[in-house]
C-alpha cells in the first residue's frame, strides 16, 4: 500500500503540463502566448489571466492523457487535502489553472473548504466554481467558504473579483453570505470597488437589491456602519465629477447600486442632517439657475444633476414626509423647489418616475390634515 501511495504522489510530482503554441497558429493566438510567457517570468496575475480568458474563450483549454487524470483522481481518493495542498504548493496561477481544470467539480467544492493559506489558490478555485455551476445548482455555502479565504486576506485579489464579477448574476445570489462574512477591510474595498457609475441594465438593479435583502438583520447593520461613509462619499463625488465634466445626463441619474446608496444614506443621516442636506441642495439648484449655460446639454445635465441630489435625500427615508411636516423653515424651501420642478418640467421628464415621486411628496406634506369625526 505504501509503495501505490509513494507511486501516486511521485507521478504527480513529476509532471509537467505545457501548453504550446502551433507553428501555424495566426497572430492572435501567438500574441496572447507571448502575454502568458511575460507573465509567468514577472508573476503578473493579470497578464495570466488574460492569456486564460482568451484560451477558455476560444475553446483552447488544457487537455491532459486520461493517464494522468486517473493518477490525479487517485491522488484525490487517497488523500483529498494532501491533493489540494500539493496543487496550493505549486505557487503558480498557470499550474493552478491547469491542475483545478483536471478537477471534477466535486474536487472543486472540496477543496473550497480545507485551511491552506495561499489567496490565489482559492481565487481560481473560485473563478473555476463560478464558471461551471448555474446559479440555481451552485453550492453557496463552499462558494462563499473559497471566496472569503482570499477576500479577507488579499486587498487586490478581492478588488479584481468584484470588478469581474459584479455583473454576473450568479454573484448577486451569493453576495449577501459573503458580505456578511468579511472582515471591516474586506467591507472597506467592497465599498470602495463597486461601479457606481454603471449603467442600469440586465436587471442589475432588482439583482443587487434583491441581493442585499437577502443580508441578515443583525449582520446588516454593521455592514451599513463600515459601507456607508465611503459609499455615500462616492456618490456626492461622482455627481460633482459629472458636473465638471460636462457629462451628458437626460434624467434622474439612477444605477444598480442606487437602493444601496440609499440604505446607507438612511442609516448615516440623522432627521437633522436630512432637514439639512435637503436646504443645502436646493439652495445649489437655485442659484445654478441663474447661470447662463453654453449648450441645451449642458443646461439639462445640470438641472438633472442637481434634482438628483435632491431626490436622493427625500428617498431615503420612509419617514420623509413626516420629517418635513415637522420642520416649518424646510417648508418654505420645498415651495421654492416646487416652483423650480414646475419650471423645469420639460427638462425633468414630467413623465419620469422620479419626478412624479417628489412632487407627490412635497404635495402630501402641504396637504390639510381633515378632521374625521364620529
Amino acid at each position: 500500500m505504501d509503495e501505490c501511495k509513494k507511486t501516486v504522489w511521485d507521478v504527480l510530482n513529476s509532471i509537467v503540463i505545457n501548453i504550446n503554441v502551433d507553428e501555424q497558429a495566426d497572430c492572435a493566438d501567438r500574441k496572447y502566448f507571448e502575454i502568458l510567457n511575460e507573465g509567468r517570468k514577472q508573476n503578473d496575475i493579470a497578464k495570466i489571466y488574460e492569456f486564460i480568458d482568451a484560451a477558455e474563450r476560444g475553446g483552447m483549454n488544457p487537455r491532459c492523457s486520461s493517464e494522468i487524470i486517473t493518477f490525479f483522481e487517485e491522488a484525490y481518493r487517497e488523500d483529498p487535502f494532501r491533493l489540494c495542498k500539493f496543487i496550493a504548493d505549486k505557487n503558480s496561477l498557470y499550474d493552478y489553472w491547469l491542475f483545478l481544470d483536471m478537477a471534477s467539480n466535486e474536487m472543486l467544492l472540496s477543496f473550497s473548504t480545507f485551511e491552506i493559506e495561499n489567496p490565489l489558490f482559492f481565487y481560481e478555485c473560485s473563478r473555476q466554481i463560478f464558471t461551471r455551476f448555474r446559479a440555481d445548482n451552485m453550492d453557496i455555502t463552499n462558494m462563499v467558504s473559497s471566496i472569503i479565504k482570499f477576500a479577507n486576506c488579499d486587498k487586490m485579489l478581492w478588488k479584481r473579483w468584484i470588478k469581474k464579477q459584479e455583473y454576473h448574476e450568479k454573484w448577486h445570489t451569493i453576495v449577501a453570505k459573503v458580505l456578511e462574512q468579511l472582515n471591516d477591510e474586506g467591507l472597506v474595498i467592497y465599498a470602495d470597488t463597486i461601479s457606481l457609475d454603471m449603467a442600469c441594465r440586465n436587471n442589475l438593479l432588482k439583482r443587487i437589491t434583491d441581493g442585499f435583502k437577502n443580508i441578515s438583520s443583525e449582520k446588516m447593520k454593521h455592514i451599513l456602519e463600515i459601507i456607508s461613509p465611503r459609499i455615500i462619499e462616492r456618490w456626492e463625488m461622482l455627481v460633482t465629477e459629472y458636473k465638471n465634466n460636462k457629462r451628458f445626463i437626460n434624467s434622474t441619474l439612477i444605477c444598480p447600486y442606487t437602493n444601496v446608496i440609499l440604505m446607507c444614506m438612511n442609516y448615516s443621516y440623522s432627521n437633522k442632517q436630512i432637514l439639512e442636506r435637503i436646504e443645502h441642495y436646493i439652495q445649489i439648484f437655485v442659484s445654478k439657475d441663474e447661470i447662463w449655460y453654453t449648450s441645451a446639454s449642458d443646461y439639462s445635465s445640470n438641472i438633472n444633476l442637481n434634482f438628483t441630489n435632491i431626490f436622493y435625500v427625500l428617498m431615503c427615508k420612509s419617514e420623509i414626509v413626516d420629517i418635513l411636516k415637522g420642520s416649518e423653515n424646510i417648508k418654505e424651501y420645498l415651495k421654492l423647489l416646487q416652483s423650480l420642478l414646475n419650471k423645469y418640467t420639460k427638462v425633468l421628464r414630467s413623465e419620469n418616475e422620479d419626478f412624479i415621486k417628489v412632487l407627490s411628496l412635497i404635495e402630501e406634506v402641504f396637504a390639510p390634515h381633515l378632521l374625521i369625526e364620529n
